[in-house]
């Protein structure tokens, strides 16, 4: 192979890994924002169901409600919020698993790009 072949070639890999690189930054910043939100929303969520059974419970209180009005208003409180954290953990164990997938291939593109390299510089 010509010299000159092997420099444009060699400048191909690592323009290959830069690009490679650029993007898994890109993608890892993406992940942890998106984590980031998934953290935020069912802790707002919890609030929100904490309030709920709070205000629930005094609008029962005004109303001089019997005691078993207080136990279903909780129970059902409870299921939905049970209802959303189940959501919450398929839906982030699906992100967390594209992005353990996504981080896979990329290991495997920039052991094969690093592979090339060496390979063509090790040539004569």
């Amino acid at each position: 192979m010509k010299e000159e072949q092997k420099r444009e070639l060699i400048k191909d890999i690592r323009s290959k890994q830069e690009q490679l690189e650029d993007e898994f930054y890109t993608k890892r910043r993406e992940f942890n924002e998106k984590l980031a939100l998934f953290n935020q929303t069912n802790r707002q969520l919890g609030q929100f169901y904490q309030e709920t059974n709070a205000k629930v419970n005094l609008v029962l209180k005004k109303m001089d409600s019997a005691p078993e009005y207080y136990s279903k208003a909780e129970k059902l409180n409870s299921q939905l919020q049970e209802m959303t954290n189940d959501i919450y953990q398929r839906e982030q164990r699906s992100l967390v698993n594209n992005w353990e997938e996504y981080e896979h291939s990329y290991r495997r593109q920039k052991i094969n790009l690093e592979d090339k390299l060496s390979k063509l510089q090790m040539e004569k």
